[in-house]
């Protein structure tokens, strides 16, 4: 008795000791194949082991294929899903396509909780591995797994002095010759294996694999060279020695071939097959010595909501299932092929194993690995490539297509890549040095009545809050990152703070009335700067407590591609504090802008913050409304949301700045403040704040309200309240009685002229 029977009698007879009933658990299959017996070979083995040493255990199978079943092959990931996702504990363990993995991941329980991690690490190296592994978590082990290989028919090639092929040209050269010289209809030279099932997307993706530079290199971008060259090999050995009808042909088809002798070569994975007309070799490649197979297989995993005794139980189960031993005696035994890279080194194994053939395999990692629902994308992978074996359509137009619902797309500056990605960052580098240029020419014309309604400070803390939206811009290239999700939000929501926060402090201070605020802002101006940007880097600073998650989005006739998503309640309360934090801003700013409207020396300027945050708010509404929206074109999402951005900075920059400069440029001057309030922002950086009236300003509206003012005293609160706001709005000046200092304003006025 090994080890591994001892480890386990103990542990049975631990937990059930004192329980005379037999413990059934179940198992679950949804096999590809109607005579698949690996999975009730697994079952029976355990099942005879179990009852020899006397263990009250007993595993059932429950096993669907597409004959007990309703569910097609297509959908058995999707059958099997179903079953799972109401939470069921019908099912102890699962047996699975190693494909879905990713797909069966929430239902399965991280084995490293319950098996040894030296067990573990006999498949770390394992060609499968990653398919096993879902955010850290191993979520099942390969029981099997399978190669395709190359059946060479060994008596034709002999026949004919001809050496086993190491390229696709040489297969191309050698079969056009054998075939003209066999002249028979029936010799199948190579079948391709491009059925209608997920068969022909494996084929198809060790096809390109088999075209990439070095044995080393990864699997080649199906925009590059290699895919296009690759497809119309493909197709170049269809027409020239093989046909439609040869590469449709389904598994039966082959295995029939390979019975009865009639091919010259077949691809098909590695079987127990014992035929001494054929041998098994690795597929061909573009160069020599490189090569590529698809890997498919069974893994088994734990239900996770079953019980964590059944947990315990399943976990002993599968570690019997999967320990080396028992993978060498069933390979032994041509049952299974294992992902343990070590059996295959153990000389036992390697006498009745062509232990060198699965060694020379180049397996693939799997391109499919990403997308949960792998049903839907394999059908959607052969749609598009039966058009270009079948239809001729192009293979730049296939691929295309392919890539797409393939690959997780993001922006990037390369212009061989992306024409709009280079025309949009080149912009945005265009736009931090116009930032850049405006930021110098401020400080060397602050002086100027342009750019009087703040100080420096004021002005170039709008240009930093332009500049972060820039970079907000800039951030959109490159992969989504957790970091990034977080980072674009900072940048948001510092760049609104900096750019109207200034606006906001000036605002209040020209407000005409006389305010203890405006005299306590005066005194504490960067504590009123810095109170803002601390709410932004506190709510910021919460938000990283629930990170972002990077989702994906999966269309079938659009470009795929990630998004940051904020799954947590705290986070979605920490966003929606800052947006209402942002609103209140723009509304008190609106506010206050509708309130000094027509002072004077002011309404340039007012004008111009109206316009821009009339405008914000459009652009800011919108940018909100696409980034919840599900586009299906990464293109279009792209192009929608740098758009946005650059309106947003286009807009602002000109109307804030742009006529500013244009005018200076000019030499032409803002319409002139009148004589004793000429520098307003002279005044308004003293210690207090200075109200200005014309004493022939005043107009019959501005004078009637003033009267409807002082007769409504003793009004409502509501008619008070409205008075004051039509008092206000209909300034054309500060008026002097709403100075902090009016002794102090006589002598600021006399200095000013």
């Amino acid at each position: 008795m090994d080890l591994i029977n001892i480890i386990f009698l103990i542990f049975i007879q631990f937990i059930y000791r004192c329980q005379c009933e037999k413990i059934l658990l179940n198992s679950i299959v949804l096999s590809s194949f109607d005579n698949d017996q690996i999975y009730k070979t697994f079952v029976s083995k355990f099942n005879k082991y179990a009852i020899k040493h006397n263990f009250d255990v007993e595993l059932s199978l429950t096993q669907y294929s597409n004959i007990n079943s309703s569910v097609f092959i297509d959908h058995h990931g999707s059958a099997l899903d179903y079953l799972l996702n109401k939470s069921s504990q019908k099912y102890d363990i699962v047996f699975y396509d190693i494909m879905n993995s990713q797909k069966y991941s929430p239902y399965l329980v991280d084995l490293k909780e319950y098996l040894p991690e030296d067990h573990i690490s006999n498949y770390v190296s394992s060609a499968v591995a990653d398919l096993c592994i879902d955010n850290d978590r191993w979520i099942g082990l390969p029981i099997h797994v399978g190669y395709d290989v190359i059946y060479a028919n060994m008596n034709l090639l002999q026949k004919y002095n001809k050496d086993v092929p190491k390229t696709w040209d040489e297969l191309i050269e050698i079969g056009k010759y054998i075939k003209e010289k066999e002249n028979d209809d029936n010799l199948i030279i190579y079948n391709g294996l491009f059925p209608n099932d997920e068969t022909a997307l494996f084929s198809a993706q060790e096809f390109i694999y088999s075209f990439r530079d070095s044995k080393d290199a990864p699997f080649p971008n199906y925009s590059s060279k290699e895919a296009v060259k690759a497809l119309k090999t493909m197709k170049k050995i269809k027409d020239e020695i093989a046909s439609d009808e040869i590469f449709y042909n389904n598994d039966i088809d082959t295995v029939s071939s390979l019975i009865n002798g009639n091919a010259l070569f077949l691809k098909y994975w590695n079987i127990n097959f014992e035929n001494e007309v054929y041998k098994a070799i690795p597929l061909f490649g573009k160069k020599e010595g490189v090569s590529g197979s698809c890997v498919k297989g069974a893994s088994i995993g734990i239900n996770t909501f079953i019980t964590e005794k059944r947990k315990k139980i399943s976990a002993e189960i599968i570690k019997y299932m999967t320990h080396v031993n028992i993978q060498k005696k069933l390979v032994k035994k041509h049952l299974i092929t294992s992902a343990i890279p070590s059996v295959y080194e153990d000389e036992k194994v390697c006498r009745v194993v062509d232990c060198e053939l699965i060694k020379s395999i180049q397996p693939m990692t799997s391109k499919n690995s990403l997308f949960k629902d792998y049903d839907e994308y394999s059908n959607n992978f052969r749609k598009y490539l039966y058009q270009y074996l079948y239809d001729d359509r192009d293979a730049e137009d296939v691929l295309y297509d392919i890539g797409n619902i393939s690959e997780m797309h993001y922006a990037t500056a390369k212009y061989s890549k992306s024409t709009i990605g280079f025309t949009v960052h080149s912009i945005s580098i265009l736009f931090l040095f116009l930032l850049t240029y405006t930021a110098i020419f401020v400080y060397l014309h602050q002086n100027s009545n342009h750019f009087d309604f703040m100080n420096s400070m004021g002005w170039l803390c709008t240009i930093l809050g332009l500049g972060f939206h820039v970079f907000l811009l800039l951030s959109n290239f490159g992969i989504v990152t957790v970091l990034k999700c977080h980072f674009n939000k900072i940048l948001l929501s510092f760049g609104y703070t900096l750019f109207y926060v200034p606006f906001l402090y000036y605002l209040i201070l020209n407000f005409p009335e006389r305010l203890q605020l405006k005299v306590w802002l005066q005194k504490n101006k960067t504590l009123f700067y810095l109170t803002f940007i601390s709410f932004d880097l506190v709510m910021n600073g919460f938000s990283f407590l629930t990170p972002y998650t990077i989702k994906s989005e999966y269309f079938e006739k659009g470009i795929n591609y990630n998004f940051c998503a904020q799954e947590h309640t705290l986070g979605k309360m920490v966003n929606y504090t800052m947006l209402t934090e942002k609103i209140i801003i723009t509304l008190v700013i609106a506010f206050l802008l509708y309130e000094e409207w027509n002072v004077k020396d002011t309404e340039f300027d007012v004008g111009c913050i109206t316009s821009t945050l009339t405008l914000d708010t459009i652009f800011y509404s919108l940018y909100l409304v696409v980034n919840s929206m599900m586009i299906k074109d990464f293109d279009v999402f792209f192009f929608i949301h740098s758009m946005l951005l650059s309106l947003l900075f286009i807009t602002n920059f000109s109307i804030i700045y742009g006529i500013k400069i244009v005018l200076i440029f000019m030499k032409r001057d803002r319409s002139s403040l009148n004589n004793k309030n000429r520098n307003m922002d002279s005044i308004i950086s003293t210690s207090n704040v200075i109200d200005f009236c014309g004493e022939d300003e005043f107009d019959e509206d501005y004078t009637n309200n003033i009267l409807y003012r002082q007769n409504n005293k003793n009004s409502s609160f509501f008619k008070r309240w409205k008075s004051n706001i039509q008092y206000y709005h209909l300034c054309k000046k500060i008026p002097m009685n709403c100075s902090i200092s009016q002794e102090f304003s006589t002598t600021q006025i006399m200095t000013v002229n």
